[in-house]
C-alpha cells in the first residue's frame, strides 16, 4: 500500500470514528467548528480522530476481524477519563462483562504496538499532508 493510499485510509477511519463519537457525547455535533469537534474527541478519548484511525488500522492487521471501532474508543476514553466499568457502562450503554473483555482485549493489542512504528507512520502523515 502506497502513502496516499494509507492517508486516504487513515482519514476515512478518522471520519468513521468522529461518527461513532457523536453517538455518545453529548454536544458532539459537526455543524460545531473544526476546531471544537477536535477539542471535544480528545477531551474525551485523548488522541485525534486521525491518531485514532492509525491506532484502529494497526490493531486489525494484528487482530483481524475482532472487535468493533466503539470498542477502542471505549479503551480511549477509560484510559483518559479513569473511570471505573460502571461508569463506562452508564456512558457506552453496554454491560460490564462485555466492556471488560474489549477493553482487555484491546489494551493489550495497544500495549504490544511498537511505538516507534506508530511515530514514523504519524511524521511521514504531517509531511505528506504538507
Amino acid at each position: 500500500m502506497d502513502i496516499n493510499e494509507y492517508n486516504w485510509q487513515i482519514e476515512s477511519v478518522a471520519v468513521e470514528f468522529l461518527e461513532i463519537a457523536g453517538q455518545f457525547i453529548h454536544g458532539f455535533k459537526f455543524s460545531l467548528s473544526p476546531k471544537t469537534v477536535l477539542r471535544r474527541f480528545i477531551a474525551h478519548f485523548g488522541v485525534t480522530p486521525r491518531l485514532c484511525a492509525i491506532l484502529w488500522i494497526y490493531c486489525k492487521d494484528r487482530m483481524g476481524d475482532v472487535g468493533q471501532k466503539k470498542h477502542l474508543l471505549w479503551v480511549l476514553n477509560l484510559l483518559k477519563t479513569d473511570a471505573t466499568e460502571n461508569q463506562l457502562h452508564g456512558r457506552w450503554k453496554a454491560d460490564e462483562k462485555t466492556i471488560r473483555k474489549w477493553v482487555s482485549i484491546f489494551i493489550q493489542e495497544i500495549s504490544e504496538l511498537s511505538v516507534v512504528s506508530v511515530v514514523i507512520i504519524c511524521v511521514q502523515c504531517v509531511f505528506n499532508s504538507i
